[in-house]
């Protein structure tokens, strides 16, 4: 163990990747990869995420009619992606980022010249703090790389020696951008963090106060300017896919308002911060077993609050009544030695912290206390100050900002950890007192603000105890409460879990705060410091490690990507036509295809075969155009729920829809439909697979069977146009709404008609009537289609995937001009002939080749600080361990003692082994 704590990054490494490695071992075996819900292995083998291709752009074909998803930033994700493969990158891509934050934390910690024990435990708390560790195994590990980022920032800026000052600068800028880079709002949010870090500590340094603003304004410049210089790409991506064309992004007052709901849907509820202290009280993932799944309020839709307060009348919304994916425990002992931190702030004689520890952990505090009162969202009133700074309302899920009230709470627990390793564990003095005299001497010897920290700790101990036993004698309420909240069948296996989650919490709750008064009473002193550092590291690793397993979710992905009958005829030529789900609402029986294909198929299956959907799975920022376009077919926004969504379907050629056998018989009956006759072509029923547990309700394990009989089938709908279609007349309209009432519009035959949006030449032919002829796709990817088309006349190509200005066309091998047609739509016009015809995306590159430069000079400046490190001297200051005095009231930090008085005390108290050696030299 002192080696442990003697180690470097080398150990710190080790025993950091050691740890992961066991708990991620499930999902790291062959046949085995992490679940992932932002990034399954599905959407990355689907060939529009192929690397590195996806560096110079991303065209999404899979949803809708396209989109522009915007081109791979060169950050860490993405080149682990790139060089990981899509199923080694499902396995390692959590597990590569939660060792980086760890490192990241500790490297910060030793910046700051805490102890050995208060580096790796609190990097080991940051690397598996549940929200860290949650978020990464929910697929978004890229906000663990900002948060690494953030944390080695600070450790650049901490502190500052001698001929290092512009390097440490340029990586702090350089790692601000890559936080940016990883994590996008989420990167800005704690880029904040390292510009609050900055200023305090400008203002805090001692000296010339008007000196240190000055230098500290052009450190923060020049940080700024680097973040942005590595960030550009990124930072341009963002203002154009996420503010720029997107809807409700304007930022009147009225357009804000509207947004809010969307906004703070996912905000943190009051009651749900007792998550921070007691993990899985209210569940899970939405789908952990044996009653771990999730039953809170956050993700809740508006529209829900108002349904339960009526009393659930009428249909149901649409939108979640609850959904999450993370969670919020920080662990017992952080939590305990972090407050213990703070209250250590009230002592004023013989204080705990010097004046620069002091600092940070008053600035820390306050970043907890801001960052958790802005993460309660709507549920409080801080965040509507929050809101009206501009473009704030763009940043969705406040619950973000508790990934700054995780960054304050690891530093907390560091800092005091660092202060219990010198007040307690090191006191060579405190040892012997307590090996003589026991815990009842110490009581009568302590200071009273130690006396009030042991009675502390014993009533939050007794009351988590009475707060579980109070809890588990509710339960019918919990139960109740349960079922009125659409958790009925699962009522009684929530309730259970919870209680036993609270039970555990009582448990490593009391546990921790009996921890801590065994280092205050001496009990782990002198000798005994190893095992207590042990005893402290075990703990930490027993109690988030068993809070975190319900994460880790590894997938058989060879199982779940094995393919169907449907899949089979779907992925055949996936280019000639787009899927549909039949939107109705269905009885129970009949619903479990909406579960299959909304989740298993449209998720995971669609983009692992590169079948494209018309269904959007995940855009919450819809562009103007697609909202616009949306609005009109929507059946939650249109008084007749079919003939809209049919036009729409027509017009963007969703040749095929999933659903129910008996449709069939409805479609028939129903004479608006005769114009979109279904043929049926292949009928199956749903299964659970051979390997699925009994009574499952998880939609990954079910399958097809195909099934003369079967209560669903895949349906053809006629009258659809082509993918690719030539046009002897058109219309010019170039006013949005104008075109979309036409397209709209039961006149208007789509079959023989289009609309060019924009200005163009004029229709050479008045014949109307002539119906409209297919191009064939000779090649095809998502960034390059080749067609080859034959016109009788002077015509236009529509291509029915979505307009964006960065596709080009050629004719013939010579560059033409792009149309925007139908509203949404791309085409070309072509002169009478068989011609070839190129659609190409083609993105400009931006600020892109900035950002690599970034990426180069700061890999250059990483490489010289190293250089620089390892050439030089060690310089690190080792601070020596005062002798504590006999009573404790006198314990104080030796960076509060100046070492003249340090040595003047230990002359006249000299310790007994001294006093003898020095007896016996005399004599000698």
């Amino acid at each position: 163990m002192d080696r442990l704590l003697r180690g470097g990054w080398g150990t710190a490494s080790f025993l950091f990747g050691a740890i992961l490695l066991c708990l991620f071992l499930p999902a790291i075996i062959p046949g085995k990869v992490l679940f992932s819900n932002d990034g399954p292995l599905g959407e990355l083998m689907a060939a529009c995420h192929a690397m590195p291709g996806r560096f110079s752009g991303c065209w999404s074909d899979l949803n809708s009619v396209g989109l522009d998803t915007g081109p791979a930033a060169p950050g860490l994700t993405f080149v682990l992606q790139w060089l990981l493969g899509p199923v080694y990158f499902s396995k390692f891509y959590a597990f590569t980022s939660l060792l980086l934050l760890g490192l990241g934390s500790w490297c910060f910690f030793r910046e700051l010249g805490l102890s050995m024990l208060a580096c790796v435990a609190g990097g080991m708390a940051m690397m598996l703090n549940s929200s860290c560790f949650s978020v990464a195994c929910w697929g978004v590990a890229a906000h663990d790389f900002a948060l690494a980022m953030t944390f080695l920032a600070m450790a650049a800026l901490a502190r500052v020696k001698p001929g290092q000052t512009l390097l440490r600068l340029a990586l702090a800028g350089f790692a601000v951008g890559e936080a940016v880079v990883e994590a996008a709002d989420v990167g800005a949010i704690l880029s904040l963090v390292v510009v609050l870090f900055m200023v305090f500590q400008t203002l805090h340094q001692q000296g010339d106060r008007v000196k240190n603003v000055v230098v500290g304004l052009g450190r923060l410049g020049v940080v700024t300017a680097l973040a942005f210089f590595l960030a550009a790409q990124s930072v341009q991506g963002l203002i154009q896919f996420s503010i720029h064309n997107v809807q409700g992004t304007a930022q009147d007052s009225q357009t804000k308002a509207d947004r809010w709901h969307w906004a703070t849907q996912w905000s943190l509820p009051k009651a749900e911060v007792l998550g921070l202290f007691v993990p899985g009280l209210f569940g899970y993932r939405m789908d952990t077993p044996n009653g771990g799944n999730y039953w809170g309020n956050m993700g809740r839709d508006a529209a829900w609050d108002t349904f339960l307060e009526n009393g659930s009348q009428g249909p149901p919304p649409l939108g979640f009544i609850r959904y999450t994916g993370g969670g919020n425990y920080v662990g017992a002992l952080t939590l305990l030695v972090g407050l213990w931190a703070v209250g250590a702030l009230l002592v004023r004689k013989n204080p705990v912290f010097d004046r620069r520890l002091r600092g940070w952990v008053i600035f820390y505090s306050g970043l907890a206390t801001v960052s958790l009162m802005l993460a309660l969202g709507h549920y409080a009133p801080f965040y509507h100050l929050f809101y009206q700074l501009p473009y704030v309302s763009t940043i969705r899920n406040p619950t973000k900002f508790l990934y700054v009230f995780d960054v304050a709470m690891g530093v907390l627990f560091a800092l005091g950890l660092d202060a219990m390793d010198r007040r307690y564990l090191s006191s060579k003095e405190l040892a012997v007192a307590a090996g003589g005299k026991g815990t009842p001497g110490w009581l009568a010897r302590a200071a009273r603000l130690e006396r009030h920290g042991v009675l502390v700790c014993v009533a939050l101990a007794l009351t988590s105890i009475f707060a579980w036993m109070a809890y588990a004698s509710h339960r019918s309420d919990l139960v109740e409460y349960l079922q009125s909240v659409r958790l009925i069948s699962l009522a009684d296996l929530d309730a259970d879990f919870s209680i036993r989650a609270a039970g555990w919490g009582a448990v490593f709750l009391t546990g921790a705060a009996c921890l801590i008064i065994l280092l205050k009473t001496g009990a782990f002193s002198g000798k005994r410091r190893s095992l207590g550092a042990l005893v402290i590291l075990l703990f930490l690793l027993v109690d988030l490690g068993r809070a975190n397993l319900p994460w880790i979710v590894p997938v058989d992905y060879k199982e779940k990507y094995s393919t169907n009958p449907v899949l089979d005829y779907l992925r055949q030529q996936p280019q000639d036509q787009r899927v549909v789900l039949v939107p109705m609402r269905l009885p129970p029986p009949l619903n479990l295809i909406r579960n299959l294909y909304k989740v298993e198929w449209l998720q995971h299956q669609f983009p692992y075969y590169n079948i494209q959907a018309f269904d959007m799975v995940s855009i919450p920022r819809l562009p103007e155009d697609l909202a616009a376009y949306q609005k009109r077919y929507d059946p939650t926004q249109t008084t007749n729920s079919l003939t809209p969504i049919l036009r729409a379907w027509q017009l963007t050629n969703t040749r095929y829809m999933l659903g129910p056998s008996e449709l069939e018989t409805v479609w028939e009956d129903n004479s608006n439909l005769f114009e979109h006759p279904l043929k049926p072509l292949i009928q199956f029923d749903i299964v659970p697979k051979a390997n699925a547990p009994y009574q499952t309700h998880d939609p990954a394990d079910f399958t097809v069977s195909l099934s003369s009989n079967g209560l669903f089938s895949l349906f053809e709908m006629g009258n659809i146009l082509p993918r690719a279609c030539v046009y002897a007349h058109w219309d010019n309209d170039t006013q949005d709404k104008s075109v979309l009432d036409k397209l709209f519009n039961p006149t208007f035959n789509p079959e023989t008609e289009m609309i060019v949006d924009e200005a163009a030449p004029d229709c050479p032919s008045n014949n109307a009537t002539n119906p409209v002829e297919a191009a064939e796709i000779q090649q095809y990817s998502p960034k390059d289609v080749v067609l080859r088309a034959k016109a009788g006349t002077t015509s236009i190509l529509m291509l029915n995937d979505r307009y964006d200005p960065a596709w080009k066309v050629w004719v013939d091998g010579q560059a033409a001009h792009l149309l925007r047609c139908n509203f949404l739509m791309q085409g070309v016009q072509i002169p009478p002939g068989l011609h070839k015809v190129e659609f190409k995306f083609l993105p400009p590159p931006g600020l892109r080749n900035i950002s690599l430069a970034g990426v180069f000079t700061a890999l250059t400046c990483l490489v010289g600080l190293l250089l620089m490190v390892i050439l030089s001297p060690q310089t690190r200051p080792q601070p020596e361990i005062a002798p504590a005095p006999d009573t404790l009231p006198e314990l104080v930090s030796l960076r509060e003692q100046p070492p003249q008085n340090q040595k003047q005390k230990s002359n006249q108290n000299p310790r007994p082994r001294q006093a003898r050696r020095n007896g016996k030299e005399s004599k000698g």
